[in-house]
């Protein structure tokens, strides 16, 4: 896959709906949040490994943009967005994330890494996507970082919550 076609994906990717939105708001995800991040969407997906594809018959997920830069948004027009990835992840088990295609190095606020790294500022990190959003967008997430945390936890209880959080309805 490469970068047009991911940004094409990104671009058909449904945008969550009212009762998606309500239960996001429930986890402590501000409206702004959404549109701070350059938007989430949903899919149904399957998985292998570290990475998802869209599927009629996967679980549906939160479908998360990885920008290589700052995210376009309605706060902030962006001339040239760079899509580096899109990761797939559940608000009820939020320390598992698929990558769409496994971009090396991909960071959740990556232009506010940048900015803090040029201008000598802290920055703050977050854990995870979910993190990340409640915080307004704040700081970042080193996604390979988090990622290799989270895996040598047990998630034995976040797999079957992933099941049940929008119990397969996306419409």
């Amino acid at each position: 896959m490469n970068a047009l076609d991911l940004a094409r994906e990104w671009l058909a990717t449904p945008s969550l709906n009212s009762r998606q939105r309500a239960q996001l708001e429930e986890k402590g995800v501000a409206r702004e949040a959404v549109h701070l991040a350059g938007g989430l969407g949903w899919a149904r997906v399957a998985t292998t490994g570290r990475l998802y594809m869209p599927s009629d018959a996967g679980d549906v997920i939160v479908i998360q943009p990885v920008w290589g830069g700052a995210a376009p948004s309605i706060f902030q027009a962006v001339e040239s967005p760079l899509l580096d990835d899109l990761i797939a992840w559940h608000p009820d088990s939020p320390t598992r994330w698929h990558y769409r295609v496994g971009t090396p190095g991909a960071v959740l606020g990556g232009d506010n890494l940048d900015l803090a790294h040029a201008e000598g500022l802290p920055i703050s990190f977050a854990l995870t996507p979910l993190d990340w959003l409640r915080g307004d967008c704040c700081g970042a997430v080193l996604l390979e970082v988090c990622e290799g945390h989270w895996r040598a936890e047990d998630d034995a209880e976040e797999g079957a919550r992933v099941a049940e959080w929008w119990g397969g309805e996306a419409a």
